[in-house]
């Protein structure tokens, strides 16, 4: 029987827990790098340490959180995916060493490898059973398969545009508030409003409302 955590996903987590160790080294020097190590170090296993607490969860109750079979494959490479891109940000930000010329490179390769993840992630949707991670998760998609299947069939096809979007953005120069620009951060409201909508409009249709 397929397991949604596998070898290959915990050869994932010791590879980000790798790259977070690379990361520690270069910050340690001769002066302060004990004190600038240590008041880091919280901040920067926050979330590996969730990742890794969320995986062992997911392989205890596993049984209890796959609730279709047929979705284990693609929800695991849904997680596969969200610990390459991890290790992904982690070696930019590592071999750059957060230098100041290299900032609009970072961005770039930021903004890729997130649109990367999106283009992916709307590839797997449609192919992805009921679970409790990944998809488009509501009330009124968790309990019908039907909607649910044609929920993140539409919510797939989103996905790959913003994806898309991300991609192209990164080759376009333009000013940035902190990680994404304004253009951006209304493409991610507006994306996450109409997944929400066109779900809830699906379920509508598949369960209208009685008078």
């Amino acid at each position: 029987m397929q397991k949604l955590v596998n070898k290959y996903v915990w050869s994932m987590v010791a590879l980000m827990y790798v790259m977070l160790g690379a990361k520690c080294v270069t910050m340690w020097d001769a002066g302060r790098g004990a004190a600038l190590l240590g008041a880091n170090l919280p901040h920067y296993l926050a979330l590996p340490v969730l990742l890794t607490v969320g995986i062992a969860l997911a392989n205890w109750l596993e049984a209890k959180i796959v609730i279709d079979p047929e979705g284990v494959v693609p929800l695991r490479r849904v997680l596969m995916l969200t610990l390459t891109l991890f290790i992904y940000i982690e070696a930019i930000l590592l071999f750059l060493k957060f230098s100041r010329e290299n900032a609009p490179f970072i961005a770039k390769l930021l903004l890729d490898g997130f649109g990367v993840f999106f283009v992916v992630l709307g590839l797997l949707m449609p192919k992805l059973g009921r679970n409790r991670i990944a998809g488009v998760r509501y009330s009124w998609t968790i309990v019908d398969p039907e909607v649910w299947k044609e929920s993140n069939r539409v919510g797939g096809r989103y996905t790959l545009v913003m994806g898309a979007l991300l991609l192209v953005s990164g080759f376009i120069p333009q000013e940035r508030e902190m990680f994404f620009s304004t253009v951006e951060i209304w493409a991610f409201i507006f994306y996450i409003a109409a997944l929400t909508l066109h779900s809830r409009l699906i379920a509508i249709r598949h369960h209208p409302p009685q008078n």
